[in-house]
């Protein structure tokens, strides 16, 4: 039977056959000319009478999304072809007696010659073509109907699985799974190298002085051999090799210098990509190709860029190895990390394959833990998610960042950890033994900083899309200098953050930068004319604090650091105020001169994630959130009341503070109404924590507080189709549903109005404003507010909603805080709007004002982006 070549990515030859046929499955007699294809486990795989194969047959849990012929791009593909292995009989699949996994093994009823590769399951071959009998001509193979041979060809070529470069070495027949690693390091002129680590992923060594190296390497738990590439050199081709259990010669590697190395470094970090073709917010290989490039031309002096995991969506082969084409695309060095969540989800929730589920990033991008060096600093790539990976492979990795950080201690370089996961207390305990500078990673699409015995540890908002925390998408610009504190700057993509426009000088009063941004974090006015404010430096490596301001002239009077990032406004209870930081402590401070009363830490600090404020009430002071963890506090004393422990597993588990959200709880005289995510409501008593009474409701992170309403509760609605649900605040008991026409994004109420935010869509829209009835949830009137061009929403890249504060009613006045840099103004009535404010940055909280009734001349307080506090006048309609 005539066969062409076709390339599989490796450089190698294998045989193009005009169709693909598959084996029928055990007990039915095979296709005379064919491909053995490797399958999903037998229950998994339905044939055709004419032995073609059926969309695969999947668990229950696994039937949500449409099945894929194979060689079709989808979640639920279950035949991948591997290339054609021997022309020969068929060998079924068993399990030879002594066999071990990964073994190569010839077997009958198999002739001679014939290799499969051992599975834990038994022996799977890649790929076999059969021919006929003896004297009879071959007959071709089965193929769908309707298929051609070019597309039959084309199908062969999407499904072969790309290998890539194999690992040389000698094998040692002392141990069949342990084969002996040989290799040198030259310059590009041929001269070896000496000094440079070369590891297995577990054990480290070091050139020789005519750059060779020997290391073992054992497939069951070691994948890659990587060299270490000293600072002020580079790769000529890839720094690492794959290993193979068949080894086929020594393994050489090729540095060239690239300039002088500078112990001061500035280097970029991108996070969370989640690239898919035709899903996700960046939908096509071009536009993610733009979007780097951005990356790029906003920080022109990072020397290299670093991908902190989640790069694809699903960890599909051909969109694992589009994203490491675009990313090698751009003008300098990027190092990917291997984030466990969505590079791995293909092999972990849809084939179901045995671990590690990481086989599909070894193959298309590299290896999952890694090291380089550059300038004065040693960077040590590795990944946390450790449920991903076998036993063997976790001790291997656990080895090889002790002694990854110990060489590089001894070599005189500061340590930096790359991860994608946030780390929890466990490893950092381990990284402070190693005097580790820094930890920066992604994955839960939040903006947080803080220290941990002296290591900064940082993680930050994805690239292409909006943050769960509602912060913007962007990068980091890091600069580093050995013996300095670490300096970063989170650089937003959208225009209109990084290039404010002043406001006008007809409307402002005075103007203050006072802070690096303002996000969530509103003024509080009170009656003295005093204003605070909390100011947030942690996007630019400082620290944060809360200041009192005279709202008359924006003079400071007091400032009292608060160490951590504050992301609400202050709560005042008498002559105290009360916040949370992000990373969990409570602070009472003293409102007229700043100073703390008392500080105490809840339960995880500092690796906490609080977005919402305290609440108090019945002089308790209630902070937390339920995933990890909820305290209460005496409000005079800080005396601990009562508590509810955390979730006892690491953030790299999906536990604890996952999806921080802004929504606190709501006070009812000595009661407490708490949202538990995606639970429901649970009402306790203040003084004791005892449950009084639950209502079952899907409370979101992306969901704002409940609106309390004389003697009941309105619920928000956390999707298009839902409802609003007004519930008595007594016992639970639901008293009405009112069909809300959008998702809640922020709302609020007088005596007979609630004014409703709201998103129209839940993949994306302008927001509205609606008036309803405060009894009945009546609408009244709709209102449009527009689009959100910050890109703030979360996981929306474009078309979310451009308000996130809550509105205000002053009078016979809606005042809405946009994202736009606007202040949106509707009579409370009719709904006709009147001139919005444009105060040239965007606002994420709601401003504040003087009297009940604001005409114009009168003044109003807002906290923008920029940083700035602005003291403005209401102008006329």
């Amino acid at each position: 039977m005539p066969c062409d070549r076709v390339r599989d990515g490796t450089g190698a030859g294998r045989r193009r056959l005009p169709d693909v046929g598959v084996h029928r499955g055990r007990g039915q007699p095979p296709p005379r000319a064919g491909l053995i294809l490797r399958t999903l486990p037998q229950r998994h795989l339905q044939l055709h009478q004419d032995g073609r194969p059926d969309r695969p047959a999947l668990p229950r849990s696994d039937r949500r999304s449409r099945p894929h012929h194979p060689g079709e791009r989808g979640p639920d593909r279950a035949v991948a072809v591997a290339g054609v292995r021997h022309h020969g009989d068929l060998v079924r699949d068993h399990r030879p007696a002594g066999a071990r996994p990964g073994d190569l093994a010839r077997f009958s009823p198999a002739p001679a010659g014939i290799r499969a590769r051992i599975h834990p399951r038994g022996v799977r071959l890649v790929a076999e073509h059969r021919r006929g009998a003896p004297g009879q001509a071959p007959r071709p193979a089965l193929r769908r109907p309707g298929a051609q041979p070019a597309r039959a060809a084309a199908l062969l070529r999407r499904t072969v699985r790309r290998r890539p470069a194999v690992a040389g070495g000698v094998e040692d027949r002392g141990d069949a799974g342990t084969v002996r690693l040989e290799g040198r390091i030259t310059n590009d002129r041929g001269r070896g190298v000496a000094g440079v680590p070369v590891s297995n992923g577990e054990s480290i060594v070091r050139t020789a002085a005519d750059g060779r190296f020997r290391l073992s390497a054992d497939s069951s738990r070691h994948t890659h051999v990587f060299v270490t590439v000293p600072s002020g050199w580079s790769a000529v081709d890839r720094f690492f090799r794959r290993i193979e259990p068949r080894p086929t010669g020594p393994i050489d590697f090729t540095l060239t210098r690239v300039g002088r190395p500078r112990r001061s470094i500035r280097f970029a970090a991108i996070t969370d990509l989640h690239y898919e073709p035709s899903r996700g917010a960046v939908p096509t290989l071009s536009g993610l190709r733009r979007t780097l490039r951005r990356v790029t031309q906003r920080g022109p002096e990072a020397e290299f860029v670093i991908a902190c995991g989640d790069l694809t969506d699903r960890g599909f082969r051909p969109d694992l190895t589009e994203v490491d084409r675009a990313l090698r695309s751009l003008d300098r060095p990027v190092f990917p990390v291997f984030g466990a969540g969505h590079d791995g989800l293909e092999e972990r929730k849809i084939l179901r394959a045995d671990k590690p589920w990481c086989r599909h990033y070894l193959d298309h991008v590299g290896p999952v833990w890694y090291s380089f060096d550059w300038g004065g600093f040693h960077f040590a790539v590795t990944a946390n998610e450790d449920h991903h990976f076998t036993g063997p492979m976790l001790d291997a990795k656990r080895r090889w960042l002790a002694r990854d950080l110990t060489l590089a201690a001894r070599r005189g370089l500061e340590r930096i950890v790359v991860v994608h996961c946030p780390p929890d207390r466990s490893l950092l305990k381990r990284l402070c033994r190693f005097d580790v500078r820094l930890v920066i990673g992604g994955h839960f699409h939040s903006f947080r900083t803080y220290r941990f015995d002296g290591m900064r540890v940082v993680n930050f908002p994805p690239l292409v899309m909006g943050g769960i925390d509602m912060m913007p998408k962007g990068f980091l610009e890091l600069r580093a200098s050995p013996g300095r504190e670490v300096k970063f700057a989170c650089h937003a993509s959208a225009p209109l953050l990084n290039r404010p426009r002043p406001a006008p000088k007809r409307i402002a009063v005075w103007s203050h930068r006072v802070s690096s941004y303002f996000h969530r974090a509103g003024p509080l006015l009170d009656e003295t004319g005093r204003l605070y404010v909390v100011a947030s430096h942690d996007l630019g490596g400082g620290e944060g604090a809360i200041l009192c301001l005279d709202a008359a002239t924006g003079r400071r009077i007091w400032s009292t650091p608060t160490q951590d990032a504050v992301e609400h406004a202050p709560v005042r209870d008498g002559d105290r105020l009360y916040l949370n930081t992000q990373t969990g402590a409570v602070m009472c401070l003293n409102r007229r001169d700043g100073r703390p009363h008392w500080v105490r830490r809840l339960n995880g600090h500092p690796n906490r994630w609080l977005h919402a404020a305290p609440v108090v009430t019945a002089d308790v002071v209630i902070a937390g959130h339920d995933r990890g963890g909820i305290a209460a506090f005496s409000a005079r004393g800080g005396r601990r009341l009562w508590s509810t422990p955390p979730y006892a597993a690491s953030f790299a588990t999906n536990r604890g503070d996952l999806w921080p959200n802004y929504a606190s709880a709501v006070t009812c005289g000595d009661r407490a109404v708490i949202p538990h995510l995606n639970q429901g409501i649970v009402c306790v008593d203040a003084r004791s924590g005892e449950v009084c009474w639950e209502y079952d409701h899907a409370y979101a992170y992306y969901l704002p507080a409940m609106i309390r309403w004389r003697d009941r509760l309105w619920l928000p609605s956390p999707q298009p189709d839902a409802h609003l649900v007004q519930v008595d605040i007594a016992d639970g008991r639901p008293q009405r549903r009112v069909r809300a026409k959008g998702i809640t994004v922020a709302w609020c109420a007088t005596d007979l109005r609630l004014f409703h935010g709201v998103l129209d869509r839940h993949a994306g829209g302008e927001a509205k404003l609606q008036c309803r009835r405060a009894a009945t949830g009546r609408l009244e009137w709709v209102r449009p507010l527009g689009n959100d061009p910050t890109g703030s929403y979360p996981y929306l890249d474009r078309d979310g909603p451009n308000v996130q504060a809550p509105p205000v009613v002053v009078g016979d006045r809606v005042f809405v805080a946009c994202t736009d840099g606007k202040l949106r103004r509707f009579d409370a009535r009719s709904g006709r709007a009147d001139q919005p404010i444009d105060l040239g940055s965007p606002m994420y909280s709601t401003p504040v004002f003087t009297g009940d009734a604001p005409r114009p001349g009168d003044r109003f307080w807002a906290a923008l982006w920029s940083g700035q506090v602005v003291c403005g006048r209401v102008p006329g309609r």
